[in-house]
């Protein structure tokens, strides 16, 4: 017997090839005042409302915590029982995503790593596979919008590891979208927003809460269904 075709409802609900995928924590928020990934919003923590949207897409998701003190159970809804994903850790001190970016490439077990804010709860998933689409010959895929890079919606190749970690020995903490500006070693595929408009065209991906009125704009928008 011939093998069935896979038609477009099996590509969009297989996993995504050769991809990690990485939830970064971050810990304490100074503008928010607290830490973003255990606030609630209609009763689940925005980290599980992450976690629920990537996990079906990959076949390894990670979380990255700063520490072995920061209790990632939580953050989920069912506390007892083994974590449904694998929890690592910052090697490097200091603080930003660069460094938990930089335990997931060395951790991670595909090529490439999917690495995404814990407070970004609106996830599109076919933007997802869309930007997963464009990464043969790149190093890195990065989404733009608004004129700022996403770099925390975005893709990375374990190739990223060595420059990034010259970079945070050298700096200490610092930011991913001048890493990917100013690292001649790395060849960065930018997805425009003529081409995220496409799947994602009230760019609800990149909505984050970084304060407390982002936050609140989020709740009015559950609230409304839209």
């Amino acid at each position: 017997v011939a093998p069935r075709k896979k038609n477009k409802e099996d590509m969009m609900t297989a996993r995504i090839k050769n991809v990690s995928c990485v939830i970064l924590l971050g810990g304490e928020s100074k503008r928010m005042g607290k830490d973003k990934a255990g606030v609630k919003i209609s009763g689940k923590t925005l980290f599980s409302m992450v976690y629920e949207k990537v996990s079906p897409l990959f076949d390894e998701v990670m979380v990255s915590a700063r520490d072995k003190n920061y209790d990632v159970k939580k953050l989920m809804k069912k506390k007892a029982g083994p974590l449904p994903f694998r929890v690592v850790y910052d090697e490097l001190p200091g603080r930003g995503p660069a460094i938990g970016l930089l335990s997931a490439l060395k951790n991670a077990r595909n090529a490439w790593v999917f690495a995404i804010g814990c407070d970004s709860p609106f996830v599109n998933s076919r933007l997802i596979r869309c930007l997963a689409k464009r990464k043969e010959g790149f190093d890195c895929v990065i989404p733009v919008h608004g004129k700022r890079l996403q770099t925390l919606f975005a893709l990375y190749k374990k190739t990223c590891f060595a420059p990034l970690f010259s970079r945070v020995k050298k700096r200490g903490s610092p930011g991913l979208a001048g890493f990917v500006e100013k690292s001649a070693s790395i060849k960065v595929r930018y997805v425009t927003e003529k081409e995220i408009k496409k799947t994602d065209p009230g760019f609800e991906s990149f909505m984050d809460a970084d304060t407390p009125e982002e936050l609140s704009l989020m709740r009015k928008k559950l609230k409304k269904g839209v």
